[in-house]
């Protein structure tokens, strides 16, 4: 489901802003690029598939919670982000990459 006025993705526009400005400045030979589009694959990765199974998870564990009438405090389950937050993260990163780059 696509919901708009989600944030971007923090953590794809943080770890994609440092292989777009070493692309900009040492440019896609660079080794310390290939490490940065690997750290980079690694996180964004993370934040869509791991984490949003987490939050499955935890709606799972919050409404067997709720049937048991405990006091326990439920679980966050709104973990990870879409695809679309994913990719105005990574766009996000890119231009203030490319900002940082100019001055």
């Amino acid at each position: 489901m696509l919901v708009f006025g989600q944030p971007p993705s923090n953590h794809s526009a943080i770890v994609s802003s440092m292989p777009a400005l070493i692309a900009f400045r040492d440019g896609l030979g660079n080794p310390a690029f290939g490490v940065a589009i690997t750290v980079a694959f690694i996180v964004i990765m993370d934040a869509n598939s791991l984490r949003r199974q987490i939050g499955k998870h935890a709606k799972a564990i919050n409404e067997i919670k709720n049937n048991d009438l405990s006091d326990e405090t439920l679980l966050r389950e709104r973990m990870g982000h879409t695809k679309i937050e994913i990719i105005a993260g990574i766009f996000v990163g890119v231009i203030t990459a490319w900002g940082i780059d100019q001055f």
